[in-house]
């Protein structure tokens, strides 16, 4: 089975966050026979071209990597990197091969470019949704914390498996 990480990530960068580090440390240290792939983002559209499947090194392992859109993920625009991934990934699903793959995903909005496609998919996730009614998050979704809960029950169904990585938002899930 091939892993897809599905994530508004570039493996180029050497920025440090939890979930780049959880996706870089799978892609570096999985087993040699289970062959691994991210579809992401791009802060270096020159050197890691959208729209190309290429081979990026993590370690002393190569990973496929298919950057859909141009972003550096620690930057805010006015449009949520978030936003412009998911939209990014729903238009060029269709040249990606998802053939026996498992897909894991860190946010449920991507989850919904790919909704409906048979694959496994494995959700990892990180915040609690109350933090989303924290009037002092970065995190946009506070504006609309309504929208991203109606978002993510509709999106859970279609996970085979659910990694809740906070131990008080596990508590609230259950």
């Amino acid at each position: 089975m091939n892993v897809i990480h599905v994530h508004q990530h570039d493996p180029g960068l050497t920025h440090v966050g939890g979930i780049e580090t959880f996706i870089n440390s799978f892609l570096k240290y999985a087993p040699d026979d289970i062959p691994v792939s991210l579809v992401g983002v791009t802060a270096d559209p020159g050197d890691r071209p959208v729209g190309r499947w290429q081979k990026v090194r993590i370690g002393t392992r190569e990973a496929d990597f298919f950057p859909v859109v141009a972003g550096h993920p620690r930057r805010r625009t006015a449009i949520p990197l978030s936003a412009r991934f998911t939209w990014a990934l729903a238009r060029a699903r269709s040249r990606m091969d998802f053939k026996g793959a498992c897909l894991t995903f860190h946010r449920i909005e991507p989850a919904l470019a790919l909704r409906g496609r048979p694959n496994p998919k494995v959700l990892f996730l990180h915040v609690h949704p109350q933090d989303l009614h924290n009037p002092k998050t970065e995190v946009r979704w506070g504006r609309a914390p309504w929208l991203y809960g109606w978002l993510e029950q509709r999106l859970m169904a279609d996970m085979a498996r659910i990694f809740v990585v906070r131990e008080d938002a596990a508590a609230y899930y259950r």
